[in-house]
């Protein structure tokens, strides 16, 4: 019989100055993106906020920090893609007053973190949208 290794586990274990990073949702991708233009109009016939402020943005993608599982879509540095913010681009402490932790807007050349995840087409357009929960500035 042929006697098997003990093996220890991998350290996990992170220094005082590491800290790790939260996991990536399945079907996202987290990445650093500019904000380049701003769709002015709030979006007609929506009821929620994006009905009153407007959501739509193109941004820049400045860097790809990871994918998670099942993300199918290929994306690179500095491609300019469609983004819908769900919570808009406006600063949500009046707009959302119960939202947790409050947003704080984004405007054209502002920087943001963010993961991001593939949305139903735009009605009437062709060009794929990507969907913006929430982000952090960097």
């Amino acid at each position: 019989m042929i006697e098997k290794k003990k093996v220890p586990p991998l350290p996990i274990t992170l220094n005082n100055q590491q800290t790790a990073a939260p996991v990536i949702a399945p079907g996202h991708c987290r990445i650093i993106g500019k904000v380049i233009a701003i769709s002015p109009e709030p979006e007609a016939g929506a009821t929620g906020i994006c009905g009153k402020v407007p959501c739509r943005a193109k941004i820049k993608i400045q860097k790809i920090l990871g994918y998670g599982h099942s993300f199918n879509q290929t994306l690179a540095i500095d491609q300019e893609v469609n983004a819908y913010f769900t919570f808009s681009l406006q600063p949500t402490a009046k707009l959302l007053p119960n939202m947790t932790t409050p947003l704080s807007g984004l405007k054209i050349g502002s920087s943001f973190q963010a993961d991001i995840s593939p949305s139903a087409e735009m009605a009437g357009t062709t060009v794929p949208w990507y969907q913006v929960a929430v982000y952090q500035i960097p």
